[in-house]
């Protein structure tokens, strides 16, 4: 049994600044393994309970005018308390979330309306979530690395553009989302979008390859899981409300024409009809255990100038999954807590 991730990092926005809170994964496992996944076990949740505190709070440093992203925080892939945080003004910092300190600065970083991450071994990849051609000193694709100082054992970071994605050039090309990313035989970046397909970056040559016309079935990160072959992520379909599953890409890709089959789907929870989807975050926390963190809306009262007022929440499941003795792979649902959001609060990331 691999390594368990006890703690993830909830990541929120409040008046231009980024607030961290630290979620505690255990409460959402139970000691005894409950009864295989049924459809009864998706009822509405019930129980409220409280978001932690902020542990630390990030604010952007004076921006040029023409800027106008937010602030990123990003998990590097090894250290899972190691965090990259970043503001328009391309100020970069190393924050580590176990002992709430400020390790080091990078090198600066480009300016990323929206950046996203990948984390491979201790390094991680980031780009912007709607690409563009470099131009002016921009660049939507770049690593952080870590430098280790022989003499020392301490470490610095410094940040190094890459090539951007091929499809940016191609003729008539729009900054279109890239919709789903993953790490496959642990040194590849595979990113994938609507129109483009999957591409692959090779981060030892630093070479670009297209991998197939198809998009990859993910919305945001999926995570390879060694024990099962499979690559887990959240469907991209938002008729079915993203729910959880599983694709072997490796069999996609020597397919290349039939295109990646889910081989596995589960929907961990009931949503109601009066619930409005606003966001869905998966994480992996290690031996086949994951963490579900969707975020809803609610209309409670229309007013008479027919302004609207909706209630925001949030739903945090624990979820593990096993082999039968068939063979074959079956979701196990352990717990459900509902949290309440404030009006002005706006979740960014589950990390």
């Amino acid at each position: 049994m691999g390594s368990l991730r006890r703690v993830v990092h909830m990541v929120t926005a409040l008046n231009g600044s980024a607030n961290l809170r630290h979620i505690d994964t255990s409460r959402f496992f139970s000691r005894r393994p409950p009864p295989p996944f049924s459809p009864s076990s998706m009822a509405v949740v019930t129980e409220e309970s409280s978001l932690p505190e902020p542990s630390m709070s990030f604010y952007p440093a004076p921006a040029p005018p023409e800027s106008n992203g937010d602030i990123g925080v990003m998990l590097f892939g090894r250290a899972r308390d190691r965090l990259l945080v970043t503001d328009q003004s391309v100020s970069a910092a190393i924050y580590d979330a176990a002992t709430h300190a400020l390790l080091a600065e990078t090198t600066p970083l480009k300016p990323k309306y929206w950046p996203v991450s990948v984390p491979v071994g201790d390094d991680i990849y980031l780009f912007d979530l709607y690409p563009r051609v470099p131009c002016g000193g921009r660049h939507c694709f770049e690593a952080v690395t870590a430098v280790v100082d022989s003499s020392s054992s301490s470490s610095s970071y410094c940040s190094r553009a890459l090539p951007p994605p091929p499809f940016l050039f191609a003729p008539g090309y729009s900054p279109k989302p890239i919709e789903s990313y993953t790490v496959v035989g642990g040194s590849e970046v595979w990113i994938s979008t609507a129109r483009a397909g999957t591409y692959a970056f090779d981060t030892v040559s630093c070479s670009w390859s297209k991998q197939a016309d198809w998009p990859m079935p993910f919305a945001g990160l999926a995570e390879y899981v060694p024990e099962h072959k499979l690559w887990f992520g959240l469907s991209s379909s938002r008729r079915d409300k993203h729910p959880l599953c599983a694709v072997d890409l490796a069999a996609a890709v020597a397919s290349p024409e039939m295109g990646p089959e889910l081989t596995n789907v589960w929907m961990e929870l009931s949503v109601p009809r009066e619930w409005i989807p606003v966001e869905a975050f998966l994480v992996h926390l290690g031996s086949s255990r994951f963490f579900v963190a969707r975020f809803f809306q609610e209309l409670v009262e229309v007013r008479c100038d027919f302004s609207q007022r909706f209630d925001r929440f949030a739903v945090f499941t624990g979820v593990e999954l096993e082999r039968t003795s068939r063979g074959e792979l079956r979701m196990i649902k352990h717990k459900s807590e509902r949290y309440s959001i404030a009006h002005k609060v706006l979740c960014h990331s589950v990390l």
